[in-house]
């Protein structure tokens, strides 16, 4: 049985395909109708930010309930983060923000610089790099129009040193509810990477982050 996880006046809502809705304000008491319907984790299907920021449930929430169902699946939990970690970085090689260690180098040989640079900026954490697909990867919004690092990089990464770095990626690239777009009929998280012109902003957001960002 399929379905479809959305978020209506704080309520989680899950729309059943035989046309049945499930509603609960509590996470895992909805995993438990849900399992009771006949829905999977596989089954489920949560709505994302990127298509309808209002009505998307949150990380928490989606952790519960998935964790939840994969419970009652017999999921382990070593199991449950692994899964969780490889879609998030899967979302995160989706997006349109990398540039690979080769081009980066042979910009930085255009300019008149050694491609050591970039060891050195990674080995002094003024920027940080992921592998994926064989290539090694460094985020693009951690660059000015010149292709050098963004001093307020290094300050975030000092504070966010306790994390691998696709956890520093998954950081910077997902709404932070720390970081807020004040708009006419809203006002939305940003992903840190888009507010990095406002240090503040983007320092208070490190300092205090606690959780994880695999989900």
């Amino acid at each position: 049985m399929k379905a479809t996880l959305r978020l209506a006046d704080g309520e989680l809502v899950a729309l059943l395909e035989d046309g049945r809705e499930l509603k609960n304000f509590d996470a895992e008491i909805l995993a438990g109708l849900l399992w009771n319907s006949g829905v999977s984790a596989s089954e489920l299907e949560a709505l994302d930010w990127h298509t309808d920021v209002m009505s998307a449930p949150t990380s928490g929430q989606k952790i519960a309930i998935f964790s939840r169902l994969r419970k009652y699946e017999g999921v382990s939990c070593e199991e449950q983060i692994q899964e969780g970690r490889e879609r998030t970085i899967s979302k995160l090689l989706d997006m349109p923000i990398w540039i690979s260690r080769a081009d980066l180098s042979g910009l930085k040989r255009y300019q008149g610089e050694g491609a050591e640079q970039i060891d050195h900026w990674i080995n002094e954490r003024k920027i940080f790099a992921v592998e994926g697909g064989g290539l090694q990867l460094l985020a693009k919004f951690q660059f000015d129009d010149a292709y050098s690092p963004l001093p307020v990089i290094a300050k975030i990464l000092e504070l966010l040193k306790s994390k691998d770095d696709w956890a520093v990626a998954s950081w910077f690239a997902f709404p932070n509810g720390w970081i807020s777009s004040h708009r006419a009929e809203a006002c939305e998280s940003l992903p840190p990477m888009y507010a990095l012109d406002d240090e503040a902003a983007v320092i208070r957001a490190a300092q205090n982050e606690l959780g994880t960002y695999f989900a």
